[in-house]
């Protein structure tokens, strides 16, 4: 088992759709491994950190990281909104005009 990797900090790379796992670098020593989503717990990155994405524009204000779970909420179309109250895995942002997040229900 992987037991020894609880408590890890690890960065989200790319979700596998293949897989259905995501692949994650841990921060110790660099090691690539591919990971469930429910073996992986959203950690926000410190002000400090957040602040240099933002500035490297890895990370766009206004946006949730991939890896974070989320629960919908606010969707009013009638075909969309029996998905308000699901809960979900960020696996993508587009960052196009319409600025939409890829999520994956759980």
């Amino acid at each position: 088992g992987a037991k020894h990797l609880n408590g890890e900090v690890a960065n989200v790379v790319a979700f596998d759709q293949k897989a259905g796992r995501y692949e994650v670098r841990i921060q110790k020593d660099g090691k690539l491994l591919k990971v469930k989503p429910t073996n992986l717990m959203y950690a926000p990155l410190d002000v400090g950190e957040e602040m240099d994405a933002k500035r490297k524009g890895v990370l766009k204000s206004n946006s949730i990281p991939v890896g974070t779970r989320v629960e919908i909420r606010g969707l009013q179309s009638e075909t969309a909104k029996w998905l308000n109250g699901r809960k979900a895995f960020v696996i993508h942002f587009d960052n196009g005009p319409n600025g939409r997040y890829e999520l994956r229900l759980t």
